[in-house]
């Protein structure tokens, strides 16, 4: 049996309430999941299964890699509806999530639902399976609901991150069948060796909902009331609509008398919610900094919803224009904002001298961002500047060089965050860090390079960097890092939990003997204690 760890990403968009698979989009890949989760887990005992939803505002990791089907019971009840899926986004996140597996031992894999149009198009799609092949990542994908947009996209994704077969595209149009019922005898479930896991046979015998009762009938039971509740629940929104439907015919020889009405209350809502008038809230009792900041993401967002591409670059540069003249507005969250252009923020970052914080976290990974690189340049002039956040940016990855110079000569730069990246090249990063002289602050954590011990020489001749989080990271050789934190003469706090080194505990007191301000943080540090808390 194969030994995998496997990470479900699922589609939880507006457009998984259409009901064309039995009994709701939705409740079909609820009763997949479970299915799927049973199947791995019963195909090997060390198999460990994660859930994620790729769809609202970002992804989300909903339950980390575990054998428990409570786990995933309870977060698959909590799942809500919204937005467009992120399909690109959801896949590079589950990735980490596999990255940081314990046993390392397993194979990758990912299952994703895909429910709903996919946006991205073909070569950014290519690009992304050529980078999950590099990592030797397998991924399936159940391709349901809008099959006829997606297969041809799905198609060339698969092609590009399949490896010797291990990794598979399932397309199930609706129907009267049960998406659990299709993904039985499908490559998905079906091992390498061509055997189905125990408890889940084809054929005329397959069990309701893919679950045999004689081996877990609470969840066979837990099921079938799950279905009886969405079937009553159907029944009387469809029994609501039509009272509503019939209300309305009533009601219509009033509707002209009545629109007016509703016209003059959502005026004076708007005016209300505008402070308009000569009842506005003094602008002493209002936070600026924080209404600014918010205007500003919002401006920016719905800058880039335009279809007008230069709509979109004019907005922008209006906005920064603005942004220019400003001296009073401290912190810009930028965080989950779907920006075209960086050139306008980066121009005014040159010249701006009040903002000191920045948060660029959550941004899409499109491939398709426009003049990114600029923003470094950008960060070569200003020195008003102090913290930056880039986390969960993957695009960071590609811009490693520029940032790397940036680092070099800024002089205003306190504290940066570079944690979720994925990969990138920390040689870069450590070179740029022995030259500076302001950074404090810097989090590295959560990524994907084994070679950490390089901060070793950073350390070394490094005098200004106070707080370094590595929690989750990985030493090739943890005794070149040792050195240079015996040299270090400025960290006074250390993270090194979750990085599995042997004999942290008795390393970390003997450092701790010499260095007293030293606070290094150690839990879950390895192996064993990761089962413990986990």
């Amino acid at each position: 049996m194969v030994l995998e760890a496997t990470v479900l990403v699922l589609d939880n968009s507006e457009w998984m309430r259409n009901g064309d698979y039995t009994p709701s989009r939705i409740e079909a890949q609820s009763d997949a999941t479970i299915f799927l989760f049973n199947a791995k887990t019963r195909s090997n005992p060390e198999n460990t299964v994660g859930m994620i939803t790729m769809a609202g505002k970002s992804p989300e990791v909903m339950v980390t890699l575990t054998s428990d089907i409570g786990k995933v019971l309870t977060a698959l009840h909590n799942i809500k509806l919204s937005g467009n899926a992120h399909f690109t986004t959801g896949v590079q996140i589950a990735q980490l999530a596999l990255k940081h597996r314990q046993n390392k031992n397993q194979k990758q894999r990912i299952i994703v639902f895909v429910g709903s149009p996919v946006v991205e198009d073909e070569k950014t799609l290519v690009k992304l399976g050529k980078k999950l092949k590099k990592n030797n990542i397998a991924i399936d994908l159940i391709n349901f609901g809008e099959e006829e947009e997606n297969t041809s996209k799905l198609e060339a994704f698969i092609n590009a991150v399949n490896n010797s077969d291990n990794s598979h595209l399932v397309t199930i149009p609706p129907g009267p069948h049960i998406l659990s019922d299709v993904l039985m005898t499908s490559p998905i479930v079906i091992d390498e060796d061509g055997t189905v896991p125990s408890g889940f046979g084809g054929g005329n015998n397959d069990f309701e909902f893919g679950v045999d009762p004689n081996i877990d009938p609470e969840l066979a039971l837990a099921l079938r009331i799950s279905l009886e509740e969405e079937k009553m629940r159907q029944e009387q929104e469809a029994k609501k609509k039509m009272e509503e439907s019939k209300a309305e015919a009533s009601g219509s020889g009033n509707k002209q008398g009545t629109d007016e009405d509703d016209d003059d209350m959502l005026a004076k809502a708007l005016a209300m919610s505008m402070n308009t008038g000569d009842d506005d809230v003094p602008m002493e009792n209002m936070d600026e900094d924080e209404d600014i900041a918010k205007a500003i993401a919002l401006s920016m967002a719905e800058a880039n919803e335009s279809n007008n591409d230069n709509n979109e670059n004019n907005n922008d540069q209006d906005l920064a224009d603005v942004l220019k003249n400003n001296s009073t507005l401290q912190y810009l969250g930028l965080q989950n904002s779907e920006i075209n252009d960086f050139e306008p923020l980066a121009e005014t970052l040159k010249v701006n001298k009040g903002i000191t914080s920045i948060d660029l976290s959550y941004i899409e990974d499109d491939f398709d961002l426009e003049n990114f690189d600029i923003l470094f340049e950008a960060l070569k002039v200003n020195n008003t500047l102090k913290e930056i956040n880039f986390e969960w940016t993957l695009i960071i990855d590609d811009y490693i060089e520029e940032l790397a110079e940036a680092l070099k000569v800024n002089k205003g730069l306190t504290n940066l965050n570079l944690s979720h990246i994925s990969t990138f090249d920390l040689s870069l990063i450590t070179e740029a860090l022995k030259v500076n002289t302001t950074l404090k602050e810097l989090n590295v954590s959560r990524n994907e390079f084994d070679d950490t011990e390089l901060f070793g020489e950073v350390l070394k001749v490094n005098s200004t960097l106070t707080k370094l989080d590595l929690h989750e990271d990985f030493f090739e050789d943890f005794d070149l890092f040792l050195d240079g934190l015996k040299e270090n003469t400025s960290l006074t706090e250390l993270n090194l939990s979750g990085c599995y080194i042997e004999n942290i505990e008795t390393i970390s007191k003997e450092i701790m003997k010499n260095k007293p301000n030293l606070k290094i943080i150690k839990d879950y540090e390895n192996e064993n204690d990761n089962e413990e808390r986990e």
